[in-house]
C-alpha cells in the first residue's frame, strides 16, 4: 500500500457480487514494471476467477487509473461484436455458466477457472432488442437484492437494540426476571 501511489488495485475483498465494486476500499499503489498498465474502462466486465463463487461485474464507470489483482479476468467486448457488455456480465452470472465453471474449475485447496475455460464458455447472442429489454430488468433485480438486504441489515440492528435495552439489566428488566425465575 502507498498512500501516494497515484493506481488504484481491486481485489476480492472489495468486491462484492451483489453490490458490485467497493471503490470508497481500493487500496493505493505505485506499479512499477515496463509494461504499462491496463487500466479498467468505460464498459469493462471483470471476472472473478478463484474461489466457489465465480462472477462478472459490468463497469459503467470504473475509477480513473484502477487495475486488478490476478484473482480477476477482465474482459472487453469487442464493439463490433453484437454483444453488450452489459447483457454479457449478466450472461456469465446466469446457472447454465455457474454450472459450466463448476464443472470446469480446477484446484484441491482453492479452486480457481483458468483463463481458457472462460474463452470457451458457450455465450448466446440475441438481437440487441433482446439484450436491451434484459439489462433494465437485471438492473432492476440487483437494486432489488440491495433494497431487501438494507432492510434485513436495518431489522438486524433494530433488534439488537431492543435486546440491548429489555436485557440491560433495568430494574424493571430485573422485576420480571425474577417473578420468571421464582
Amino acid at each position: 500500500m502507498d498512500q501516494d501511489g497515484r493506481a488504484f488495485v481491486v481485489q476480492m475483498r472489495d468486491v462484492d457480487p451483489n453490490k458490485g465494486i467497493d471503490w470508497e476500499s481500493l487500496m493505493r499503489v505505485q506499479l512499477g514494471g515496463r509494461k504499462s498498465p491496463t487500466w479498467l474502462q468505460h464498459d469493462d466486465i471483470i471476472f472473478a476467477a478463484r474461489g466457489v463463487n465465480n462472477y462478472a461485474i459490468y463497469l459503467e464507470t470504473p475509477l480513473d487509473n484502477t487495475v486488478l489483482s490476478p484473482h480477476f479476468f477482465l474482459i472487453r467486448s469487442l464493439p463490433d461484436s453484437g454483444l453488450l457488455p452489459e447483457f454479457l456480465a449478466w450472461q456469465i452470472n446466469q446457472i447454465p455458466a455457474k454450472k459450466y465453471f463448476a464443472s470446469s474449475c480446477e484446484g484441491s485447496f482453492t479452486v480457481s477457472i483458468r483463463k481458457a475455460v472462460l474463452e470457451s464458455l458457450p455465450v448466446r447472442i440475441p438481437s440487441l432488442a433482446e439484450q436491451k429489454s434484459i439489462i433494465p430488468f437485471a438492473r432492476c433485480l440487483k437494486q432489488q437484492k440491495q433494497v431487501i438486504h438494507a432492510l434485513e441489515n436495518n431489522n438486524e440492528r433494530l433488534m439488537v437494540a431492543i435486546a440491548n435495552k429489555v436485557l440491560s439489566g433495568s430494574a424493571e428488566g430485573e422485576e420480571k426476571q425474577n417473578e420468571f425465575t421464582n
